[in-house]
């Protein structure tokens, strides 16, 4: 399974590529929608883009520390 890799924060938004499931990356920013995390930027294989964030699971460092974008 894969999860889809996008230019902008946005299911509309054209894809870059897809990130395979269990894969590690880095959050650079986040988006909220009522007050819960949606959307998370992220660097993968040296390209940056934004991924749907309640399919991701955070092993490392504290989520509310990222920005807010």
């Amino acid at each position: 399974a894969v999860m889809n890799f996008r230019v902008r924060p946005s299911q509309r938004s054209p894809r870059i590529g897809q990130i395979p499931w269990g894969a590690e990356v880095e959050i650079f920013n986040r988006t909220l929608q009522g007050g819960l995390n949606h959307w998370y930027q992220v660097s993968y294989e040296g390209q940056v883009g934004w991924i749907f964030a309640p399919f991701v699971g955070i092993r490392n460092g504290f989520i509310n520390a990222v920005p807010v974008r």
